[in-house]
C-alpha cells in the first residue's frame, strides 16, 4: 500500500495565478515515464508553474479559469470557487489487473477506511481529525467524501472536500475538489466536479485524444 501514501501525501492549496501566462487547459506530465494529460471540468485550467513532477509522480493545481477576446485562458478577474489537484502516481491501481477495475477499487476503499490508510486522505496536520463522511464506486472510480476537522481554513476553503481515485493511462490518479467555506455548504457543487474531473482526465487520455 506505500503507493497510495506517496499519491495521498499533498496538502490542497489556494494557488496564485498570473492574469494569462502559463495558463492552459490541459497539459501533459510524466508519471513513472508514461506521459499522463491532465485536464479540468470546463471552467477550469492549469498554471503550468504550480505543477510537480518527480520519482514519487506529478502533481498539479487547477483553478477556475475564462477566456480573452482573443481566446486565451485567464483567471483575471475570475471569482476562484473552487480549487482542483490532480496527483499523478508512477504505477497503476493495485490488482486492477488481477481483480479487474471493480475489484481494486473495492480494495483501495477498504484500504482508505482503515486505521492505515484514512490518515492519509486528509491533509497531514491530525490524523485523528479525519473521517469520511460519504463514499461511492462507478465502474471506473472511486468518489470519498472527506472531512478534515484540523484542515487550515484561512484561505477560505471547507474543512469538507471530495477525492475521487481512478486509473489514466496506466497510472493512479487522485482527483480533489475543495470548495471554499461558504461557496457550498451541501459540497454538491465539488461533487459534480469531483466527477467531471475524472470525466476530463479519462477523456483527455483516451486513445487519439493525448497531447
Amino acid at each position: 500500500m506505500r503507493i497510495y501514501s506517496l499519491l495521498l501525501s499533498f496538502t490542497l492549496l489556494a494557488a496564485c495565478f498570473s492574469p494569462t501566462r502559463g495558463i492552459v487547459t490541459s497539459a501533459s506530465v510524466v508519471a513513472g515515464g508514461v506521459p499522463v494529460v491532465v485536464a479540468g471540468p470546463p471552467g477550469f485550467c492549469i498554471d503550468e508553474r504550480t505543477g510537480e513532477q518527480n520519482r514519487a509522480g506529478a502533481f498539479v493545481i487547477l483553478s477556475d479559469c475564462d477566456q480573452t477576446e482573443a481566446g486565451r485562458a485567464t483567471i483575471a478577474d475570475v471569482p476562484l470557487s473552487a480549487v482542483l489537484v490532480a496527483a499523478v502516481s508512477p504505477s497503476g491501481l493495485l490488482g486492477a489487473r488481477e481483480r479487474g477495475m471493480g475489484g481494486a477499487l473495492a480494495d483501495l476503499e477498504e484500504f482508505l477506511r482503515s486505521p492505515a490508510g484514512l490518515p492519509s486522505l486528509g491533509k497531514g496536520r491530525e490524523p485523528a481529525a479525519v473521517s469520511i463522511l460519504r463514499s461511492y464506486r462507478t465502474a471506473d472510480a472511486l468518489y470519498i467524501l472527506v472531512q478534515d476537522r484540523a484542515a487550515p481554513t484561512g484561505a477560505g476553503l471547507s474543512q469538507r472536500f471530495w477525492r475521487a481515485f481512478t486509473e489514466v493511462n496506466g497510472r493512479l490518479a487522485s482527483l480533489s475538489a475543495n470548495s471554499f467555506a461558504n461557496s457550498d455548504a451541501s459540497e454538491a457543487r465539488a461533487r459534480a466536479l469531483a466527477e467531471g474531473f475524472v470525466a476530463a482526465m479519462q477523456a483527455a487520455n483516451a486513445t487519439g485524444a493525448r497531447l
